[in-house]
C-alpha cells in the first residue's frame, strides 16, 4: 500500500482545504495508509460531512488493499467499494413492471 502524502491524490479526489488537512493531521492521518485504518466517526467534525463521506469511501477503497491512481476518480472508487460489498446501484428500470 502506498505511503505518499495524503494531500497528492485524495485532495484531488475530495477537494481537501489546508484546513482540512491540518484537521487530520491533528488526528494523526497523513498518508494513505493512516486513512486506511482510521473509522468515520473518527474523522474531524470540523471537515465537512460531504468531504468526510468521500474520505471514508476512499478509506474503504484503500482498506480492501487498493491503490489510488494519478488518475482515479471518486464515482470509480465508489463503484468498485459498493461492489466488493455486494451492492448494486438500482436503476429507473428496476422500478418498471
Amino acid at each position: 500500500m502506498p505511503t505518499t502524502n495524503i494531500d497528492q491524490r485524495v485532495l484531488r479526489l475530495v477537494d481537501l482545504t489546508g484546513e482540512d488537512l491540518n484537521a487530520l493531521t491533528d488526528i494523526g492521518v497523513t498518508t494513505e495508509e493512516s486513512l486506511s485504518f482510521i473509522q468515520f466517526e473518527d474523522l474531524p467534525v470540523d471537515i465537512s460531512l460531504i468531504k468526510r463521506r468521500k474520505l471514508d469511501i476512499i478509506r474503504q477503497y484503500l482498506a480492501k488493499g487498493n491503490s489510488l491512481t494519478a488518475t482515479i476518480e471518486m464515482t470509480e472508487v465508489n463503484r468498485i467499494v459498493t461492489r466488493k460489498k455486494g451492492l448494486r446501484v438500482c436503476t429507473h428500470s428496476d422500478f418498471i413492471p
